[in-house]
């Protein structure tokens, strides 16, 4: 069958622009090291993806996340598993991520049924949520796809629903 590896790294170091101008406030330097691989089969019956992230490198506080995705396209014929999971931490906060999700494929038209959990820990609270997203994707010509999306998440202080349609196009 055969496999595709990639290997990933990146560098980012900025000055973001003051976003107050009334108060000129100097912004930190954000700097960012990362890096990962992906592994794909020639067939499409897998692929996953692992990375990691250095924030703030050279400070004494630094940030540190990594995140995982698994996608099986075919695992039950048309129906595909996805599973995407995060963590960060950055001084007293952590947080972490986790969203399965089923497609189905019927022609040109695609659906995802998803999931998603995510927990943020500070000094002095905890924040959970989960959520749902429904999709539907549907090629129009071989350059343009109609997309339209449902999200609902829920939490003990959020509660929050959009929905959007969008029209993609490939160049």
């Amino acid at each position: 069958v055969g496999s595709n590896v990639v290997v990933y790294a990146s560098a980012l170091s900025d000055k973001p622009p003051a976003l107050d101008t009334s108060f000129a406030l100097p912004l930190p330097r954000r700097e960012r090291v990362s890096g990962g691989f992906s592994v794909s089969s020639r067939g499409g019956g897998l692929y996953a993806d692992l990375n990691a992230t250095v924030n703030d490198p050279r400070d004494t506080e630094k940030g540190y996340a990594g995140g995982g995705m698994l996608s099986l396209p075919k695992i039950l014929g048309p129906v595909g598993f996805s599973m995407y999971g995060s963590y960060f931490t950055y001084a007293v906060n952590s947080g972490i991520t986790a969203s399965p999700s089923f497609d189905y494929r019927r022609g040109n038209a695609s659906f995802r049924l998803g999931y998603e959990f995510l927990s943020n820990t500070g000094s002095a609270y905890t924040a959970t949520a989960h959520g749902g997203t429904f999709r539907f994707s549907q090629n129009l010509s071989n350059r343009i796809n109609w997309v339209v999306q449902a999200t609902v998440r829920t939490g003990l202080h959020e509660q929050s629903t959009n929905g959007y349609s969008s029209f993609q196009i490939r160049f």
